[in-house]
């Protein structure tokens, strides 16, 4: 589950959800900004979706580099 509050918020103040990002560069202390284009206004759960896939794409661009800090995804047992 993802939480609709930045879709929400930018709805609510007529604002544009810019999504960005940071890839490290093989120097392993720098950075690359990637800016991405802005994310259509429409409704909270759409707004979202799209976040969730421009942000699936990055993760499949640069996988080494994935990092979350909690249990996003419960692993089942087999």
């Amino acid at each position: 589950m993802t939480a609709l509050s930045a879709a929400e918020i930018a709805i609510k103040v007529n604002a544009v959800v810019l999504p960005y990002y940071g890839v490290r560069n093989p120097d392993g202390m720098t950075f690359t900004a990637i800016i991405d284009a802005p994310i259509a206004a429409s409704d909270p759960i759409s707004m979202t979706k799209e976040m969730n896939a421009r942000l699936e794409t990055q993760i499949a661009a640069h996988p080494e580099q994935w990092f979350w800090v909690h249990r996003r995804w419960k692993m089942r047992k087999v």
